[in-house]
C-alpha cells in the first residue's frame, strides 16, 4: 500500500511538469513498478531462505557436537536445558523455511 503510495505522488509530479495523464501509461507504469518490487521481495525471500538454510545446518551441527558431549561426559541438567534449547530453535527454523517455502 505504501508503494502505491508512492506511485501516485511520483504520477501526480509528471502531470506538473508536463507529463502525460493518459491512463494507459500510467498503469504501465504501475504495472513495472509493481514487478519491479515483486522481483526485489522474492530475491529477498530466496535471501532469507539461504540464510535460514545456513542457520539450521549450524543449528544442527551444534545439536550432534552435544549430543556427542553428552553420550561422552554424561547428562546434566545444563546440558539437558540447552539441548532443548537448541532442538526447539532448530524446529523453529525449520518452520519458518517450511513457510517461506510454501510461499514460493
Amino acid at each position: 500500500e505504501g508503494g502505491g503510495g508512492g506511485g501516485d505522488a511520483e504520477d501526480g509530479d509528471g502531470g506538473a511538469k508536463g507529463g502525460s495523464d493518459d491512463p494507459n501509461e500510467i498503469m504501465s507504469k504501475r504495472k513495472l513498478e509493481w514487478e519491479q518490487s515483486r522481483e526485489k521481495r522474492m530475491a529477498l525471500r530466496d535471501e532469507q531462505l539461504h540464510l535460514l538454510k545456513e542457520q539450521e545446518k549450524a543449528i544442527q551441527d551444534a545439536s550432534e557436537k552435544l549430543e556427542k558431549l553428552i553420550e561422552e561426559k554424561g547428562m546434566d541438567k545444563r546440558k539437558m536445558q540447552t539441548l532443548a534449547t537448541v532442538k526447539s530453535r532448530l524446529v523453529s527454523v525449520q518452520k519458518q523455511i517450511e513457510d517461506l517455502e510454501k510461499k514460493a
